[in-house]
């Protein structure tokens, strides 16, 4: 565009969203938006419109969709032809189709330049003929033989900062294809008008685009277009940009809609089946009679060369099913991203997408009740098994949902004690026969500081509270979690505490392992599986709020923390595997560890004092074995730095159980975690400690 007078450099006429090609990383997202010849009343006014309000544009591009699909092409060119104001008049098209003698005629008449897509044999068998044709009527012809497509990225935002995104539009090739699209909308691109027309990503702003309809200043309002330093949609989108990552085959095919359900309905057929070995060489064998050269072209070599690979060594196969299966996996769900989907289900959770006038082709009929016109049936336990299956409830989620079911009754009931700590008091306080309504917020592998955090945090729901119950083991006095790099106590911290907490401490996140387990991504066309987890995740909650932390769904282990029952081993095995423990336990054990524990136990113990709650801190109990095997040096320090310092006062009580004699062998399930026999002794002896307190 020039200062002086408003010349535009570029406008493109988008004449129709029809096209007789599907390609998958297609620019402009024709196989994704509905099927519409744009009115020739419309076009042509809108048109007019906008060279009422300018000097001159240079060059005209009409385009699809495939152009020559569009009925009145013969009329627009006319139109565009018969203007002053117009410059050079262009057409793209994909190869073909080839025009007939009529429409040719029209091409010579308004001296229209015709750029042919360069698309491969494969895709456009006839191109070289097609393209022989324009030239053998004395056609002007571009032929783009040579041309790259490029991957402009999914849908989803990127978050980058404002100046990454003036970055991205100042060097996209796209915001120089200005385009005049449907309801006399102008955008900067395609991706841009995609927007507009569907609910991939959020619409363009207003003041991104012109409508040349209702603008009472065009000439102002265009002025002001082009001076955008970039567009919001840029956020969604990598262009042909420096944000673009890589290239891709062009015009590669969207796979037969056929075959993909072919491929799908195996997946479903043996993903849960435990076959034989026939059975899964017959699997295999039928899988690749449906993988192509087209899923080489389109989707890449990797699932399916590793699939190749695997069928080649059937002796490997019963071995490597697992992998298979992987692979299928990441097959099916590159496939499932070309696709659309319509469902038909009475469940609150499912999508209704309104994909009316939308090509057949890419479009898939799901319902999870008899459909005569349904592709796929899909029962609704198997959506809620790929929730479990995507988010499992695992050790941490089961922690934190524990956690919350207890701050749901500290904040709506009576509550009078709270338990704070790791583990021991998970393994060996019972809520139920506790002598005071008591709430267990225990979490596993936790230090004395988030324990501390964790009783605060239910202090500011319920100031009313009168006991705090907190184990603290020798080695905990020394021990802070959140500088300890195992695998456990960053995941404890980044699941579970941070969730609940919301702080981090002097933890620095160095990223956790990824917990979500893949599934179909065609599930997430269906159901709103993340609503479903919060369904799950809210009768958990509910039905944990009056248990204790083992029951009927998260029983307590056989053998504690150990994979193998200590009760077995002979008393020198007991010995050395204790030996083993201990020095466990005592890793973590730093002078940093204990003056931050200092530093929050000191701190808690005066607020504690000042607004008159009690706090029981204990040593709970452990086998002899352990006993023997513990540091000494470290019980010493313990008592002459912690116990001796801050353990005292009206609101303090103070037990060691670490050798009670109340307790032996068979109370214990490992060598230091009670069993339900051994956690109703320290049930007893910790409720007649708080009755006694006066």
């Amino acid at each position: 565009m020039h200062d002086k007078e408003l010349v535009l450099d570029h406008l493109g006429i988008l004449v129709t969203t029809y096209c007789n090609l599907n390609c998958r990383d297609c620019a402009d997202l024709i196989p994704k938006r509905a099927c519409h010849h744009y009115e020739l009343d419309h076009l042509i006014s809108d048109v007019a419109i906008v060279l009422e309000n300018v000097d001159h544009i240079k060059e005209v591009l009409v385009i699809g969709g495939e152009t020559l699909l569009y009925p009145w092409l013969s009329e627009v060119l006319d139109f565009c032809k018969s203007q002053q104001k117009i410059g050079k008049l262009i057409i793209t098209t994909n190869g073909v189709s080839t025009p007939d003698e009529r429409l040719l005629e029209n091409f010579r008449r308004n001296k229209v330049l015709i750029r042919v897509s360069g698309y491969p044999g494969y895709v456009v068998p006839n191109r070289k003929k097609v393209l022989q044709k324009y030239k053998d009527s004395d056609l002007e012809v571009e032929d783009l033989e040579s041309m790259q497509w490029y991957a402009m990225g999914n849908f989803k935002k990127r978050y980058r900062t404002e100046e990454e995104l003036k970055d991205v539009f100042r060097t996209c090739a796209m915001k120089d294809c200005v385009t005049l699209g449907r309801e006399g909308k102008i955008f900067f691109c395609s991706r841009q008008m995609t927007a507009d027309e569907t609910t991939f990503y959020p619409d363009p702003l207003e003041n991104e685009f012109v409508n040349v309809r209702i603008e009472k200043n065009l000439r102002k309002r265009l002025r002001e277009f082009y001076s955008l330093p970039y567009i919001t949609t840029c956020d969604h989108c990598d262009g042909i940009s420096c944000a673009t990552k890589k290239t891709v085959p062009a015009a590669a095919q969207i796979l037969k809609k056929e075959t993909f359900l072919a491929l799908l309905s195996l997946y479903f057929e043996i993903k849960d089946d435990h076959l034989s070995d026939l059975e899964k060489a017959t699997a295999v064998m039928r899988a690749l009679q449906l993988i192509s050269d087209d899923i080489y072209r389109s989707y890449g070599v990797g699932p399916a060369v590793k699939i190749i690979e695997l069928a080649n060594k059937p002796e490997c196969l019963a071995a490597n099913w697992n992998g298979f299966m992987d692979y299928y996996l990441c097959l099916i769900n590159e496939l499932t991203k070309d696709y659309l989907y319509e469902v038909r289900s009475d469940s609150p959770y499912a999508f209704s997408q309104n994909i009316q006038g939308m090509r057949f082709l890419n479009r898939i009929i799901i319902s999870d009740h008899a459909d005569s016109s349904a592709d796929i049936l899909i029962e609704e336990q198997e959506i809620f098994d790929a929730v479990n299956k995507k988010w499992p409830v695992d050790l941490y989620t089961y922690n934190r949902l524990f956690v919350e079911s207890k701050f749901g009754r500290i904040q709506n009931e009576d509550v009078k004690c709270i338990i704070c700590g790791l583990p021991y008091t998970q393994y060996g306080i019972l809520e139920k026969e506790m002598p005071v309504s008591t709430c267990n917020l225990s979490v596993t592998g936790q230090d004395i500081p988030y324990s501390i955090l964790m009783a605060e945090k239910a202090l500011e729901h319920d100031p009313g509270i009168e006991v705090v119950v907190i184990p603290i083991a020798y080695f905990q006095g020394c021990y802070d979690m959140s500088s300890d790099d195992a695998q456990l106590h960053r995941d404890v911290i980044s699941y579970i505490d941070l969730p609940i907490l919301g702080k981090k401490r002097n933890y620095v996140d160095k990223g956790c392992d990824q917990r979500e387990q893949t599934i179909l991504e065609l599930y997430n066309h269906i159901y709103d599986l993340e609503k479903i987890r919060e369904k799950r995740d809210k009768e958990l909650i509910c039905f944990l709020k009056y248990e204790d932390f083992f029951n009927e769904i998260f029983p307590q282990p056989l053998y504690g923390g150990l994979k193998f029952d200590a009760k077995m081993l002979s008393a020198e095995e007991k010995q050395k595997s204790a030996w083993i423990t201990a020095q466990h336990n005592e890793r973590v054990c730093t002078l940093n560890g204990y003056k931050e524990t200092l530093r929050y136990l000191a701190d808690f113990l005066r607020k504690m004092e000042e607004m008159k709650i009690k706090v029981l801190l204990f040593v709970p109990p452990a086998t002899r074995y352990l006993v023997e095997a513990s540091s000494k040096e470290l019980q010493d320090f313990y008592y002459r730095n912690l116990v001796t310092k801050l353990f005292k006062g009206r609101y303090v009580r103070f037990l060691d159980l670490f050798d009670d004699e109340r307790f032996d062998e068979n109370d214990f399930c490992d060598f230091e975690h009670l069993n339900h026999g051994g956690a109703e002794k320290l049930t007893r002896i910790i409720g007649k400690v708080i009755l006694n307190w006066s």
